[in-house]
């Protein structure tokens, strides 16, 4: 009876191994496909906010963003958060 076990045991293993490299292949090769895509497609913007910001250039950083109307946030009122404290 233990033989039979044992060959369950192995086959067991075998099998997961060989599930784990299928995956490790698929994973590779969508990374591979993934990094392909990327190096085709090319977003000016972000080319330029990536250069801007590895040069540390803060003039050019700071024109990406806007200032004017200055941002507001909507919080709950003091009332009310003292409510659920």
């Amino acid at each position: 009876m233990k033989p039979i076990r044992l060959a369950w045991i192995v086959a067991f293993f075998l099998c997961a191994g060989l599930g784990v490299f299928a995956q490790t292949a698929s994973q590779t090769a969508h990374a591979k496909k993934a990094s392909e895509i990327a190096s085709t497609f090319a977003f000016e913007p972000l080319d330029n906010w990536k250069a801007a910001v590895l040069a540390g250039d803060k003039t050019t950083l700071a024109n990406f963003y806007a200032t004017s109307p200055a941002a507001t946030a909507k919080t709950s009122s003091r009332a009310r958060l003292k409510k659920l404290l």
